[in-house]
């Protein structure tokens, strides 16, 4: 009796290991991580500050606001609307605007002391643009090169001048939610008072500027329909 259940134990022994070879691997599967989210989307609000020159005239500081979106078509290329509004300090005429004197009070003068020539100058206080961006990732993912354009339009001669504008810069992502930027544009604009009385010449003029943006992710947006 011992020998035949020995024999039948030997014969389950060499037929367990082929049967286990049989059996699926039990190795995990790879899974490959998921694509990461899209740097660029989203809506940003920022601030910016530079200087400009006129075709004719005085240069000048240029400052203020922008408001956009960002859309990430690929990995490489990023589409996006942007608005923004300038205060300027940019004279058409190469003179000065007059200057604002406190001290002119006390003697009974005009609070408004022009400079030597200053009568007839003219100036451009604000501007402002609505332009399409395009933009590609082609150095690193946090960094953005573009070009832009679209309408612009200014306050000079005490009305508002109309046309286009055009231009592009470099934006790097530092931070999470962060990024800053430097842009040139060049503005053409017309129509209006821009040729002072008589007159509807065009205005072009040049900014370089620099500028900071915070990106609203999809978390900062729930956050706000909170309240």
């Amino acid at each position: 009796m011992k020998k035949p259940t020995l024999s039948i134990l030997a014969l389950i022994g060499l037929l367990e290991p082929a049967r286990a070879a049989d059996l699926p691997s039990r190795k995990p599967v790879y899974t490959p991580p998921p694509p990461p989210a899209a740097l660029w989307n989203g809506l940003y609000l920022g601030l910016n500050l530079g200087g400009g020159w006129p075709e004719r005239g005085a240069g000048g500081v240029v400052g203020g606001a922008q408001i956009g979106y960002n859309y990430q078509l690929t990995p490489l290329f990023v589409v996006g609307l942007e608005t923004d509004f300038q205060g300027t300090s940019l004279s058409l005429s190469g003179r000065r605007p007059a200057l604002f004197d406190p001290t002119a009070f006390a003697a009974g003068a005009a609070p408004l002391v022009p400079f030597p020539g200053a009568q007839g100058a003219r100036s451009v206080p604000w501007f402002g643009t609505l332009r399409a961006r395009v933009g590609v990732l082609a150095l690193s993912p946090t960094l953005l090169l573009y070009g832009t354009g679209g309408f612009a339009y200014a306050g000079a001669g005490g009305g508002v001048a109309t046309g286009w504008t055009v231009g592009g810069g470099a934006e790097w992502t530092f931070a999470r939610n962060w990024s800053a930027k430097a842009e040139y544009l060049f503005n053409d604009v017309s129509g209006g008072a821009a040729g002072g009385p008589g007159g509807k010449r065009d205005i072009s003029f040049h900014v370089v500027r620099a500028g900071v943006n915070y990106r609203f992710d999809a978390s900062d947006l729930l956050s706000f329909t909170k309240f």
